[in-house]
């Protein structure tokens, strides 16, 4: 059904998040003195400050391009890094149709065959970065019960329909064209403005006019929660519900009525006053939740839920 070329993974591995590779780095801090006896780190790294202070008469300039060489080098190292996890995670990989559902494998190394009957997946997710957008690729994953998810990453649109038709059938997905409330902002932006607020007047003793900048924050943190609040998306069909959320990132999730386990409508105190409320649809892998809805949609999707629940014959497992 799906494959991954070496290049596919490659492309995959430097468009995400590349400091996140660094964690590789992790074990080698622990034989820091060993490798520092074998290549001399610290003398080699004083003699480039040393350089740099020469060339620049060591000005402030000195710590700008230090700093951004800094920024620069862990960067491209966290990227080579990821791309190489890429690769030896996922070489070679491959989404089969069996006769009893779906089988996955991949791996350099080790390689590794994963596999589901079909009824056995909960929901379909996508993550994708904003560079894996610009490419018109993302991280496609096949929810399944227990320890079995199928993790697809690099597919095209494409890709995730075939997942999708093949998962829950022909039916078009859930138009996600609805938005929760813009109260979402307010709340997102208070807790925060209110301990900025406080460290602000706290610092304003020792430092003076300087603590006005503890409270700049605030504009950016609501500016964040806007952005967050305008991205996301949710919708419901007569089968399916879906969502969507994004800052930078994206993650879109989408799962048949009938996979329903267990559907909970909460109010906060904020959000009984303001006549909201949360809905959440739990698996038997993982959930979807839609915050801060009206009352009235929050009760019909969970009314909706328990009515398919209670006439669905169709098996979840």
């Amino acid at each position: 059904l799906l494959q991954r070329s070496a290049r596919d993974l490659a492309l995959v591995g430097v468009t995400r998040v590349p400091w996140a590779g660094l964690i590789a780095l992790a074990p080698l801090i622990a034989l820091f003195d060993e490798i520092n006896g074998f290549i001399d780190v610290e003398q080699r790294l004083e003699g480039i400050a040393e350089q740099t202070e020469g060339v620049i008469g060591g000005s402030a300039m000195t710590a700008v391009l230090a700093a951004a060489i800094v920024v620069v080098a862990f960067t491209v190292i966290g990227a080579v890094l990821q791309a190489t996890r890429e690769l030896l995670a996922n070489w070679n990989l491959r989404l089969y149709r069996t006769p009893t559902g779906l089988r996955r494998t991949a791996g350099l190394l080790t390689t590794t065959s994963r596999s589901s009957t079909i009824r056995r997946i909960q929901s379909l997710t996508t993550d994708d970065s904003p560079p894996q957008r610009w490419l018109g690729v993302t991280h496609a994953r096949l929810r399944a019960f227990g320890d079995n998810d199928m993790s697809l990453p690099g597919s095209t649109d494409s890709d995730v329909e075939i997942l999708r038709r093949l998962v829950f059938g022909a039916l078009e997905p859930p138009a996600r064209d609805r938005m929760i409330s813009r109260w979402y902002v307010f709340r997102s932006t208070r807790n925060g403005a209110v301990l900025a607020i406080a460290a602000a007047i706290v610092m304003w003793f020792p430092v003076g006019p300087w603590a006005l900048f503890a409270a700049a924050i605030v504009p950016l943190w609501w500016l964040a929660a806007r952005r967050r609040w305008r991205l996301r998306r949710w919708g419901i069909t007569t089968e399916r519900i879906s969502e969507s959320y994004e800052f930078l990132s994206r993650h879109t999730a989408e799962l048949p009525l009938f996979k329903g386990q267990v559907v909970s409508v909460t109010q906060s105190l904020f959000e009984r006053r303001k006549g909201l409320a949360s809905v959440e649809v739990r698996t038997a892998d993982g959930f979807l939740r839609v915050p801060m809805i009206d009352e009235a949609d929050a009760e019909a999707v969970r009314d909706r839920v328990l009515h398919i629940l209670a006439n669905d014959r169709r098996r979840f497992l």
